[in-house]
């Protein structure tokens, strides 16, 4: 018999978005103290109408094969970052390369296999929805019945995007003049070819796995995919200052500086809230959008202004110019993505202390020289919590399903809300780093996961769920 807590205002089910279960014997909720009422396995009816999730079925624990199968599209993709684009010099490259200060692997990854990773799909996946976004009678397929057809586009569109990049990668590729020789070994027609197929094929090939992890593995293909590279970075960087503390090329001031930064980065993410809780609303409303459009925009202008016989600005002027533009565009940019909702509830000034702590962060570090980037940390710790969610639910819930996939972190919510009270178990796949991008990180997938045995009835309800809406 399993018994599970009624309490609606439960701290866990606030939490994780389904009610806490417990073995016989257990006479009270130890989260909030509620007394415990008696629930039916996997997917039945519970003894009382509350709100919750349902107990993993029999038989469908989670096992270890998710985990296996994202270990091995991971390692997977750093090996194609290794291996080399056939018809180059790969001696010479790496040597001209790692003298412009990178090491020998990192050297690689322009020239390599997985020189596009994924980037083409996060290119089409943004066009994709944009234009689903503006074409009126497409707009209905940004809904969940749709979605399949936008992800089949953005599949479709991110192979011609590939390829461009490819010829793109090509030029760059035959203008290298590296101590006098060239670095393709040779420029015939099919030589060339090749180089551009080998580009499509690794990209093709990351895409592919981070659909397998998507269907068979733990947390999401894409934002792993995205967050692998940020963490080897990190892990690099990390080595490179031990190795300069131990021959004294940095002093421990420098390590504490570095220290600094990314601890302040970890913290600056404990303000990303992606759902609405105890009456405070989600947040940042505008992500990390108005600091890294400031930053363009920035640089823009610093390198325009020497044409018109004006001086750049100076550092300390820049971060305030920075912080300033930032500040407007949360407030401009929260209101368009919620619909002026944002406004309200004391969720603008929240967002503002994120943008403006990391514009801070950027600051510290450009003063301090740490070659540290405290915008990539928040996503890897984004990333990181995104995983910790989801093997949590797998741990509670056991094996999980997709019940649909929805187009906004407000949708999102709804669908939580909806399934948590019909007494089913859900967790949203990405949703701390979609709280990072919101409209312009549609590539970053927002799938309703539930218990296997529920995902039918999940279904149903969303389906339900959407037809009201589209009444009302």
């Amino acid at each position: 018999m399993a018994l599970s807590c009624p309490n609606p205002d439960c701290a866990f089910l606030r939490k994780h978005g389904f009610s806490p279960s417990y073995r016989a014997g257990t006479m009270t909720c130890s989260d909030c103290g509620a007394a415990l009422v008696e629930r039916g396995d996997g997917g039945g009816a519970t003894t009382a109408a509350v709100p919750g999730a349902s107990a993993p079925a029999a038989g469908a624990r989670a096992s270890s094969t998710p985990l296996v199968v994202t270990a091995l599209v991971l390692i997977g993709s750093f090996v194609l970052g290794l291996v080399p684009l056939p018809f180059l010099d790969v001696e010479l490259l790496r040597s001209w390369l790692a003298s412009g200060g990178g090491d020998r692997v990192d050297a690689m990854q322009p020239v390599s296999l997985a020189a596009l990773g994924i980037a083409p799909w996060i290119t089409a996946a943004l066009l994709v929805e944009i234009a689903a976004a503006l074409v009126p009678r497409w707009r209905v397929l940004r809904e969940p019945a749709g979605r399949h057809r936008l992800a089949a586009a953005t599949n479709r569109l991110g192979v011609v995007v590939a390829l461009a990049q490819a010829l793109l990668l090509l030029r760059w590729i035959e203008s290298i003049d590296a101590y006098g020789s060239p670095v393709l070994d040779d420029g015939s027609l099919g030589a060339r070819g090749a180089v551009v197929a080998s580009i499509v094929c690794g990209a093709l090939l990351v895409r592919l796995g981070a659909h397998l992890i998507d269907a068979r593995g733990v947390g999401g293909g894409m934002t792993l995919l995205v967050g692998m590279p940020l963490a080897v970075g990190l892990l690099r960087t990390l080595i490179s200052l031990a190795q300069a503390l131990r021959s004294e090329a940095r002093s421990p001031g420098d390590l504490m500086s570095w220290w600094l930064v990314i601890g302040g980065a970890v913290a600056v993410t404990l303000l990303v809230r992606p759902f609405p809780d105890d009456d405070r609303p989600a947040q940042p409303v505008a992500g990390l959008l108005p600091l890294l459009w400031s930053a363009a925009a920035l640089q823009a202008a610093e390198t325009a202004l020497p044409l018109f016989n004006v001086m750049p600005l100076s550092w300390e002027l820049h971060q305030v110019v920075l912080a300033a533009c930032a500040g407007v565009l949360t407030v401009g940019v929260g209101r368009v993505l919620h619909l002026r909702a944002s406004t309200f509830g004391g969720a603008v000034p929240r967002s503002l202390a994120f943008v403006l702590a990391l514009v801070a962060l950027w600051a510290f570090a450009g003063w301090r020289s740490v070659v540290i980037d405290a915008t990539g940390v928040v996503v890897l710790v984004c990333v990181g919590r995104d995983l910790a969610g989801e093997l949590t639910a797998r741990r509670m819930l056991g094996a999980l399903g997709v019940a649909g996939t929805m187009p906004s972190l407000a949708a999102a919510h709804a669908a939580q809300v909806r399934l948590s009270a019909a007494g089913i178990g859900v967790h949203v796949r990405a949703a701390h780093h979609r709280a990072l991008w919101h409209f312009f990180g549609p590539h970053l997938s927002l799938d309703v996961l539930v218990p296997a045995a529920d995902v039918e009835r999940a279904r149903e309800h969303l389906s339900a769920s959407q037809v009201s809406a589209s009444r009302a």
